[in-house]
C-alpha cells in the first residue's frame, strides 16, 4: 500500500509534515489577515484538513479500527 510506504519511511514523511508545515504557516497568515466570515471558515477548513493529514501516519499504524466511534461507545457505557 503505497500510504504506508509514505507513512513508515522517515524521509519521506518528514518532507511531508514539512510541507504541511509550510502550509499552516501560510493558512494562518491568511487567517488573520481576513475579515469576511466565509473567507475565514473556508481558511479554517484547509486549516483543518492539513492538521488531519499530520495525523496520518497514527491512523494507518493504528490497530484499532474507528477510534472515534469506540470512544463514543465507551463515553455512553457510563451512562
Amino acid at each position: 500500500m503505497i500510504i504506508k510506504q509514505l507513512v513508515n519511511s522517515t524521509a519521506l514523511w518528514d518532507s511531508f509534515c514539512k510541507e504541511l508545515d509550510e502550509r499552516l504557516d501560510f493558512s494562518y497568515r491568511q487567517l488573520s489577515q481576513r475579515d469576511e466570515p466565509s473567507e475565514m471558515y473556508r481558511i479554517q477548513g484547509e486549516i483543518r484538513a492539513l492538521n488531519s493529514l499530520k495525523k496520518l501516519r497514527d491512523k494507518v499504524n493504528s490497530t484499532t479500527v474507528n477510534t472515534d466511534y469506540n470512544k463514543t461507545i465507551r463515553a455512553t457505557e457510563n451512562f
